[in-house]
């Protein structure tokens, strides 16, 4: 088992301000253990930055994808990673 630490650099589009969103991926990324940040972006994108285990991670991409209630993602543009800066956990940043 692979057990090198992955990151994967996403951002949300769609109705992702204004509706927990933050709170939200912050939950879960906690939840499993992973490290990063979430923040909104002034052009009303959500930018998320999470480190972990290659297979966490798919779990935490598959789990996001629902959203909080009111949300409603309807894409996400993402990237694979090596870390370059790695982080001690998951913050809410802005």
């Amino acid at each position: 088992m692979n057990t090198e630490k992955k990151q994967v650099h996403a951002f949300l589009k769609g109705k992702v301000q204004g509706v927990g969103m933050r709170a939200y991926v912050s939950s879960i990324a906690r939840k499993l253990k992973l490290c990063g940040f979430v923040r909104n972006l002034d052009d009303g994108k959500v930018e998320i930055l999470a480190q972990g285990e290659e297979e966490i991670l798919e779990k935490f991409l598959q789990t996001l994808k629902e959203g909080p209630y009111a949300s409603y993602i309807w894409q996400i543009d993402l990237s694979w990673e090596t870390p370059i800066r790695f982080y001690d956990s998951f913050e809410i940043t802005s």
